[in-house]
């Protein structure tokens, strides 16, 4: 998707905004907090192995 510097901003701090709102909905469904903590691990370590690996820089 080819967006201006701010448009792609902007896109990625709604999609966190929904994507937070579902991960805190599922944690309060989980089984177990041992779960939900697993999970929302996992999905935080997916992004930053993607930062670590292209290099990105703050």
């Amino acid at each position: 998707m080819p967006l201006t510097r701010p448009q792609a901003v902007l896109a990625a701090t709604l999609s966190s905004f929904a994507l937070y709102c579902a991960l805190v909905i599922w944690a309060f469904a989980a089984a177990s907090a041992t779960r939900a903590w697993l999970v929302a691990g996992a999905l935080c370590c997916l992004p930053a192995a993607h930062l670590l690996l292209t290099g990105a820089r703050p």
